[in-house]
């Protein structure tokens, strides 16, 4: 009975390390995302102002083409 005590005592730290890890992963993730939410924003604005000040259209038209 001691070995399955052991091996549930090694089970459980290894899925607290693993929930660890997997916080830490979406810690990360979730600051990848917002940064990159940030830029998207930012960019847009720049886009933005460069437009009316040039009084030009700078985006890509989306022209769907024939086959």
């Amino acid at each position: 009975m001691v070995h399955s005590k052991t091996s549930n005592a090694h089970s459980a730290i290894d899925e607290n390390q693993e929930t660890k890890l997997l916080k830490k992963k979406i810690d990360e993730l979730t600051t990848a995302l917002a940064d990159a939410q940030l830029r998207s924003v930012g960019l847009k604005t720049s886009i933005e102002i460069e437009e009316t000040e040039l009084k030009k259209n700078i985006r890509k038209k989306h022209v769907t083409k024939r086959s």
